[in-house]
Formats: C-alpha cells, structure tokens, sequence
C-alpha cells in the first residue's frame, strides 16, 4: 500500500535540516523559480530520491522540472538546501584539479558528466592539451550547463 501524502510530506520535514531554498509541500507543484539557472518548479508529487553519493546518502533530491515551449521537459533531482546549491563547476575551487585528475585518467570524465556535451568539450579540451583556463573559457561560451550541486555534508 503507498504511503499517503501526509506521511511522505512528515518524512521529508523529519529528514531535511537547515535553511531551504523552498519548503517541501506534500502534493503539486512548488511556484516557478529559477534553481541553478534554470527556470521550473519542484513536483512534490514526485517522490524524492537519495543517492549515496549525494550527502552521504541523508539528503533527499527532489524532482524539478524545466518545461519548453514545445511541451517537452527537462528533469532533475536537487536538494533544497541553501547551502547546497553549488554553481557552475568550472568556477569551483576545485573544478581545476578534478580537470587534472581527468586528464591523468579519462575514466573519470565518464564518472563525473556521463556522455553528453560537457563530457565531449571536456575530453576535446583534454585530447587538445589546453589549460584548465582555456577550458573553463570554452564551457562558458559554448553555453554549457555545467551547473553542480554540494554532493557532501
């Protein structure tokens, strides 16, 4: 039998801690907002997920959806808290060693942005040998969403 809303809505009040960039609600949908430069809102009819790669496994992903003019959609599953929210990787602290250790081993481009256009750019900087600056420059112009959350507590 599935857990009722009300039940899935204390759950989530009992495992998030701290200040939040939105409250959780049991059902529908949160007011549009931008999260991590994209506009959308969070599905709370979605259940949540956990990650042990994500806060140690603690901190729930919620379901927020990017909607397009065409109907299509974009999903991805965020934490709410603040202090949480990250930015673009390539402005990280560090974001130049983690290009070096992909550039020691390219296994690690896979591991980090699977296979889609940031982990092509990534491997071509690479293959190309130019500096973390040159790359961190590219992503930018190309536009790429290299956008990364806090993953540990």
């Amino acid at each position: 039998m599935p857990r009722s809303a009300s039940v899935r809505y204390r759950n989530r009040m009992r495992n998030d801690e701290g200040e939040r960039i939105v409250e959780p609600n049991a059902y529908g949908q949160s007011e549009m907002m931008t999260v991590q430069g994209r506009r959308g809102y969070f599905d709370w009819d979605a259940p949540y997920e956990k990650s042990p790669f994500v806060g140690g496994g603690k901190s729930p992903m919620y379901k927020f959806v990017v909607p397009h003019e065409d109907g299509s959609a974009d999903t991805y599953y965020l934490r709410l808290e603040k202090d949480k929210q990250g930015g673009r990787w390539e402005d990280a602290w560090h974001a130049e060693t983690e290009y070096a250790e992909m550039a020691a081993d390219p296994r690690k481009i896979l591991q980090m942005w699977g296979v889609g256009p940031v982990a092509r750019e990534v491997s071509i900087a690479i293959d190309e040998g130019i500096s973390f600056e040159e790359a961190k420059k590219r992503l930018k112009e190309k536009e790429l969403d290299t956008w990364r959350q806090i993953s540990e507590d």
